[in-house]
């Protein structure tokens, strides 16, 4: 499946310091349970279960949670076995990874979100589920990339051009 940003935008874009990027090329798997299912998450994926608001990384993969017995796993791994207990569905092409470091990425987020993201506030490993400019997100504070502030936004695949409408129009506008 084509990115749903591609034929909208040219990525990545700058704008003095400030990247926003697509992030693409792993699969997004969401895992759910009725039950407990850490210790089937843990040997499926070979990482610890992320505590409630945070995400676990190993390398290229991400542990995120996402609610009781909720998570989704990005990895390059391309078909998973069936997991007793363990409810699994592709999510890669129903979502859209947008990546924003530098500087200025918090002053940008804060534009549109209504949630406090100050460093002492939202620390790198965590996770939140809120919305910017009308449009539910994913927040994930994700380490700095070369000292900066990286922060990646997940939205639904329908809303992508809405939001990096406003992203790179807030960007520019910052420049």
């Amino acid at each position: 499946m084509t990115s749903a940003l591609s034929q909208h935008f040219n990525l990545p874009q700058s704008y003095n310091g400030l990247t926003i990027a697509e992030v693409t090329g792993h699969k997004m798997w969401q895992l759910e349970g009725v039950t407990e299912i850490g210790a089937q998450i843990t040997g499926l994926t070979g990482m610890p279960v992320p505590e409630t608001g945070h995400f676990a990384q190993a390398g290229d993969q991400l542990l995120v949670w996402q609610g009781r017995d909720r998570f989704f796993w990005l990895t390059p791994i391309a078909s998973l076995p069936e997991v007793k207990g363990v409810y699994i569905t592709d999510q890669t092409a129903s979502k859209t990874q947008i990546r924003i470091s530098g500087d200025q990425a918090r002053t940008l987020l804060a534009r549109g979100l209504p949630v406090d993201i100050d460093s002492g506030m939202f620390a790198v490993g965590e996770v939140i589920m809120t919305h910017i400019n009308h449009i539910s997100v994913v927040l994930l504070r994700l380490p700095d990339e070369e000292g900066k502030p990286t922060f990646e936004l997940w939205v639904m695949r329908g809303f992508a051009v809405s939001l990096m409408s406003f992203l790179t129009t807030v960007a520019a506008s910052l420049a």
